[in-house]
């Protein structure tokens, strides 16, 4: 997804052999989905901080809303960027910023470091998942439609993955409100090595700062299918944003009554 504007075709780089393209492809594909994963791990350790900290679920709904709201506001802004900067420095910049949102969780004391950390996530991911995307795109095989698929498909899976891993850990795993973020950390400084291993797909031209301008839009011949998806795609993004958000207190409260 990007801010759905009508922007230049990128100008394509040859690449290497279908081997190389090959692994490059699942790389980015891991990417996507260590960072969806990182979106959701801080879900199941909700209800730790708000015993540590005692504050109140609106506080915790406005939590995580602070990072869609930065996910989508960065979405539409930087969304077409990496068409003429190239994949990897938009891609890699995003994990900096990720990098960034970890360290503020593994230093935080109070609630507004969990603020400033979602803001982060969220512009982490709203900046990497155009680039992710288009690299998918630009990787999978001639006449594929591989990229669309796990486009499709690791969003999901890896907030799922993310929220039970967690779970898991805060449950059986020393350090609940650390341990996650420190193999975070790791994971994301190889995810920026093996980025950077993956060779460019896309060649530089000029209209960078042009692109920031938020464009929306939806080609004619897809707008009837779009309005006819949109309602079932916000309840499902919405009751995914529920259970993640509230879902861990709720069972909390409950467990105890």
């Amino acid at each position: 997804m990007s801010s759905l504007s009508t922007a230049p075709q990128p100008r394509a780089r040859p690449l290497p052999g279908d081997r190389l393209r090959g692994m490059g492809f699942w790389l980015m594909a891991g990417v996507l989905g260590l960072l969806v994963f990182a979106s959701s791990a801080p879900s199941p350790l909700y209800g730790v901080y708000q015993q540590k900290w005692r504050f109140s679920p609106t506080t915790l709904t406005a939590i995580f809303g602070v990072y869609a709201l930065a996910l989508i506001v960065t979405l539409l802004v930087v969304g077409a960027l990496s068409d003429y900067v190239g994949r990897r420095p938009v891609i890699v910049t995003a994990l900096v910023v990720e990098i960034g949102a970890v360290s503020l969780f593994l230093a935080a004391t109070g609630v507004g470091w969990l603020y400033g950390a979602r803001i982060l996530q969220g512009c982490a991911v709203g900046a990497a998942t155009s680039a992710l995307s288009a690299a998918l795109i630009d990787l999978q095989p001639e006449g594929s439609t591989r990229a669309p698929v796990v486009n499709s498909f690791i969003p999901g899976f890896g907030l799922a993955v993310g929220a039970l891993v967690t779970s898991a850990l805060v449950q059986y795993a020393p350090a609940p409100t650390h341990l996650v973020w420190w193999l975070l950390l790791g994971g994301f400084a190889l995810a920026i090595l093996g980025v950077l291993a993956v060779p460019e797909s896309v060649a530089r031209h000029p209209g960078a700062v042009r692109s920031l301008r938020p464009r929306l839009g939806v080609p004619r011949a897809c707008l009837g299918a779009f309005i006819a998806g949109v309602p079932g795609l916000v309840a499902l993004w919405a009751l995914g944003g529920l259970y993640l958000s509230l879902g861990p207190s709720l069972v909390v409260r409950l467990a105890i009554n």
